[in-house]
């Protein structure tokens, strides 16, 4: 078999959707691009993106991994770590969908989450 033959490797794609209360925007949102500067400089990280509903307080972010242990490291380190210990605090609804795609292609954000 050669290169042509073999398959495309899997990448994890992550999508998470979070209703942000009221009271806590401000505070999400000063500290959401710093979160999402490191998911996109951690190892093993292939994409990063997010998308917001200002008037529903609801962001998105999806990402595409190498692999789960690559983005389980970066998700219990670092300032995301932190931010995950407010997520009570923080939200109102939490809700995340992961699957195993190949090739690293994102999709289109505008697209993909109407």
């Amino acid at each position: 078999m050669d290169a042509a033959d073999s398959p495309s490797p899997q990448y994890l794609h992550s999508c998470t959707m979070m209703t942000i209360k009221p009271r806590h925007f401000f505070a999400f949102v000063s500290t959401a691009p710093k979160v999402l500067a490191t998911a996109a400089q951690a190892p093993g990280n292939v994409a990063a993106a997010t998308k917001a509903d200002l008037l529903r307080l609801r962001f998105w972010t999806y990402t595409i991994w190498e692999d789960a242990k690559a983005m389980q490291a970066w998700m219990y380190s670092g300032n995301h770590a932190e931010v995950m210990q407010q997520f009570e605090v923080l939200q109102n609804d939490i809700r995340s969908l992961e699957t195993y795609a190949q090739g690293p292609n994102a999709p289109n954000l505008d697209q993909a989450i109407p």
